[in-house]
C-alpha cells in the first residue's frame, strides 16, 4: 500500500490526527464486561492509533472494547457508531494497545500500521 492508497482527501487528512489505510480483514469485537458480547466484523481501515470496523451492532460510545484480527488483539475506546444500513454500523475505535505473539504495544509505542505491516510507500 502506498501514500496514494489512503482514503481520505487532504483536507479530512488536516482534521485527523493520523493517515487511515484501507484494510478489509474479518475479524472479532469482544465488548468488554459484557457477556456474550462477541460479534463478526470487518476491519475496515486503520491508522496508526485507531481503526474503523463494520459491526452487526451499535456500540455506545466509550465502551471499552477488543478486537481480534490477523492474530493480532487491539483494545481501546469506542469514539463513534454510525448507522451505515440495515443492522450495520461503522465504530471508531481509538486503540490504546495491541498485542501479538506475547508482544504488548501501548500509547507511546503503539502503531497499528507496523503491527500490521501497512507500508506507507
Amino acid at each position: 500500500m502506498n501514500p496514494s492508497d489512503s482514503i481520505y482527501s487532504p483536507e479530512m487528512l488536516g482534521r485527523r490526527r493520523h493517515e487511515r489505510f484501507s484494510f478489509e480483514k474479518p475479524g472479532i469485537l469482544r465488548l468488554e464486561h459484557v457477556h456474550g458480547g462477541l460479534y463478526l466484523i470487518t476491519v475496515l481501515d486503520l491508522s496508526r492509533s485507531g481503526l474503523r470496523i463494520n459491526c452487526p451492532k451499535a456500540v455506545a460510545r466509550e465502551t471499552r472494547v477488543e478486537v481480534q484480527c490477523l492474530g493480532r488483539r487491539v483494545s481501546g475506546v469506542v469514539r463513534y457508531t454510525r448507522e451505515v444500513g440495515p443492522r450495520e454500523f461503522h465504530v471508531g475505535i481509538e486503540a490504546d494497545r495491541a498485542e501479538t505473539n506475547g508482544v504488548v504495544w501501548s500509547d507511546g509505542t503503539l502503531d497499528l500500521t507496523a503491527l500490521f505491516q501497512i507500508s506507507r510507500g
